[in-house]
Formats: structure tokens, C-alpha cells, sequence
């Protein structure tokens, strides 16, 4: 009404004040539209920023995913193994108590003691951690290893388990404990382990390599080798362990593979380290530091003030001049036969020459062990008691005993 006054008579309307008043249609129709657009901007913006987070948190996840090393497809998980070594997550929950009981820790992640609910038997449960150093590559590694070769002195697979996010390895319990953890005394039922004892162990973990290195098709080299990694029985009977870092050779072991170095610091071959060239006799290298372990009782590697030294350098000096008696674990107060315990020295130095051209081959290293546990055995009684009971002259044709070499 009185737009239409305005109009005929020359009415003046003062809209001060009012904004949400207009003259006319055409300014309310425009400024209607200008507020509908303010509002639906910021709206269709905010919808279209949502879309894209969402989208980023997808594709994020995604690549999450991927790279985790610890997913498996199912694929993989084909490749393992039967499946009547399967176990799902509740079943680890159930043989382990819920994880109440750790019984060692590695790169793998944490080991627990668990009962296998078939039989009642003791196993050991490698659980794969979120934060491993290992993942997926080396658990299929060491699941598809130890479904297919067998051996005495290698550890059994009594299962594994893929369940979403959880992996584990179920091995068969080993009572002893790990050799380096033996020699330490760390454990509660930790004693002194015999000479004879020693050498048995070192031929048996010869004979578990020679086996990996000769008796498969391909062979495998260990890469890992350590007394972190020797498994003992209550009486001593050996059992390797941990393959997830082995490699299988399509060709002969004696050649070379170019490989990234893995393995464990003291034990790493250092022509492998140098070159990355792997081949069988980088086992070989790693044996012979384990053997020095057994002989002496002592790490792979000795702390003294801030200096890392390895243990072939403090005994090389004293093997050179023969002073057997401060070579061996003085834990044995010289109850060993001392023809074994040079024979021992001497195949160890032989495993950690510095080129791989010079080392024995495990046939070769088991062959002498043998030799060494036979003078114990046979000899070693009457060898001692001649040892300690005469006054050995230096200058005499009728030396019994060795001396430097």
C-alpha cells in the first residue's frame, strides 16, 4: 500500500534502520539472494572439506596398511603350511595364561611358555610385536623353513598363528634355556656345563648347520648364528633357532649371494660385512665365535670401559703363546683334556679367518669335533692325570702335551 502511494503520489519512505525492509521487489528479491548465498558458501565449503578429510583418512590408512611389515595377505598366509599347525589368537591366549610368562625377548618380539592343549606338551610362543625389527617377510621366512626341513638338532615348528593383527611361531620348549644364557649363569637352574658337555654341544650344532648347508635342496645359510640362537634340552641336546633371517641358495652355498647384512654384532662375518657377499662360510665365521664362547665361557663381545673388544682378540695372544690354562673357562678348574681343548682352539681359529677361501666347511668342522670329543671321552681321564702329575721338560723328545701351535 504504501510502495503504492510512494509510487503515484511522489510518497518519499524512509527504510533507515530496517535493513530487512526493501522498496521494492526487485531490491528484496536481490537482497534475498544475497543472503542465500551467504549462507550456502560457507555450508558447500565446509561439505566439500569434510569429503576431503574423510578421503585423505581413507587413502592414509591404506598406505598404513601396506607398509606395515606385519600384514600378511592371504596369499602368504597360503604359503605357510599345513593347517593343522594353525592356532587362532585365543588359543595362544588360552595356552599362555593370558601372557603371564615371558621366557625370552628378540627382534622377533616376546617368547612365552605356553601348553599345548593336544598333548599337554610345553611350548615356546613368539609373538610378533608391533614394534619388531623383524615383520612379516622373516615370520614367513622362518614358518615356511621350518614346515619342510627336519632335523635333530634344528628347533620343530609345533604351529604358527595369522589372526588379523596378531602373528606368532609355536616352537617346542627347550627346559635349558639358550646356550649364551647358560654359559652367563643367568639362569635359576644354570650350572656349570662339563668339557665333554661343551664339546657335545659344539658338534651338535655343526651337525644342525652342516644339515642346512649340505642335507637341503636348495641349502640355506643361517645368516644368525649365536649362542642367543642354540637351544638346550635339560641334558644339553642342541636345537638351533630363529631362521627369519636364513637364505635359501638356488645354487651351490660355496657361491656368493649379494644381500643386505643382517645379523648380530660380534658374530657378523667381516668379509661378508665388507663386501655383502653371503655365502656358507659366513655360518662358519659365526660358529667358530660360538665355539670360543663354549671354550673360554665368556661373551662374543667384552665391555671393558667404553671400548666393544671382540673375545677372538683377547684370546688370539694367548692361544699363540699356549697358555691353555687362562684360555679355558676357568669355571671347569682344569677338569678338560687338554689335547681336546687345543684341537677345540684350533678349529676356531680356523671358522674366523678373515676370507671365507680359508675357512673349513661345516663337513669339515664337524669331522673335527668329533675328534675332539673323542679325546675327552677316551683319553681325556688318563690325559689329565698325566698332564698334572709330571714335570714336562721343554727340552725332552717325549712331550705328551701341546704346546703353543
Amino acid at each position: 500500500m504504501l510502495q503504492q502511494k510512494a509510487s503515484d503520489e511522489g510518497l518519499e519512505m524512509n527504510l533507515e534502520g530496517n535493513p530487512h525492509l526493501c522498496y521494492n521487489s526487485v531490491e528484496c528479491e536481490t537482497s534475498s539472494s544475497s543472503n542465500t548465498k551467504i549462507i550456502i558458501v560457507p555450508v558447500v565449503c565446509s561439505v566439500i572439506a569434510a569429503v576431503l578429510v574423510a578421503i585423505l583418512f581413507v587413502v592414509w590408512k591404506v598406505r598404513r596398511r601396506n607398509s606395515n611389515p606385519n600384514n600378511l595377505s592371504l596369499h602368504e598366509v597360503s604359503l605357510i603350511g599345513p593347517t593343522n599347525k594353525q592356532f587362532n589368537y585365543h588359543d595362544l591366549v588360552a595356552m599362555t595364561s593370558n601372557f603371564n610368562k615371558i621366557i625370552g625377548k628378540g627382534g622377533f618380539g616376546n617368547v612365552y611358555h605356553g601348553i599345548d592343549p593336544r598333548n599337554g606338551s610345553q611350548v615356546a610362543i613368539k609373538m610378533l610385536s608391533s614394534t619388531s625389527t623383524q615383520g612379516s617377510k622373516e615370520f614367513q621366512m622362518e614358518a615356511n623353513l621350518l614346515t619342510r626341513i627336519h632335523h635333530k638338532n634344528l628347533v620343530s615348528l609345533v604351529g604358527y598363528c595369522i589372526d588379523k593383527d596378531h602373528l606368532a611361531l609355536v616352537y617346542e620348549y627347550m627346559e635349558g634355556g639358550s646356550l649364551k644364557n647358560q654359559l652367563s649363569g643367568s639362569l635359576s637352574n644354570s650350572k656349570t656345563i662339563s668339557w665333554g658337555n661343551r664339546m657335545r654341544i659344539a658338534l651338535e650344532a655343526a651337525q644342525g648347520l652342516e644339515y642346512m648347508h649340505r642335507g637341503c635342496k636348495p641349502a640355506i645359510v643361517h645368516r644368525d648364528v649365536k649362542s642367543d640362537n642354540i637351544l638346550l634340552s635339560r641334558d644339553f641336546e642342541v636345537k638351533i633357532a630363529d631362521f627369519g633371517l636364513s637364505k635359501i641358495f638356488e645354487k651351490d652355498p660355496k657361491s656368493c649371494m649379494s644381500t643386505i647384512v643382517m645379523g648380530t654384532f660380534g658374530y657378523i662375518d667381516p668379509e661378508y660385512y665388507g663386501t655383502q657377499m653371503l655365502n656358507e662360510k659366513s655360518d662358519v665365521y659365526s660358529f667358530g665365535v660360538v665355539l670360543l664362547e663354549l671354550i673360554t665361557g665368556q661373551p662374543a663381545i667384552i665391555h671393558q670401559m667404553d671400548e666393544r673388544i671382540p673375545l677372538a682378540r683377547l684370546v688370539e695372544p694367548k692361544f699363540e703363546t699356549g697358555e691353555i690354562d687362562k684360555i679355558v673357562d676357568p669355571k671347569l678348574k682344569n677338569d678338560f683334556d687338554t689335547n681336546s681343548a687345543w684341537k677345540a682352539l684350533e678349529v676356531a681359529f680356523q671358522c674366523i679367518l678373515p676370507t671365507s677361501i680359508q675357512r673349513p666347511l661345516m663337513f669339515d668342522v664337524v669331522k673335527q669335533l668329533k675328534e675332539c670329543l673323542e679325546f675327552e671321552t677316551s683319553q681325556g681321564s688318563r690325559s689329565r692325570d698325566i698332564f698334572q702329575s709330571i714335570d714336562i721338560d721343554r727340552d725332552s723328545d717325549s712331550i705328551t702335551a701341546p704346546y703353543a701351535r
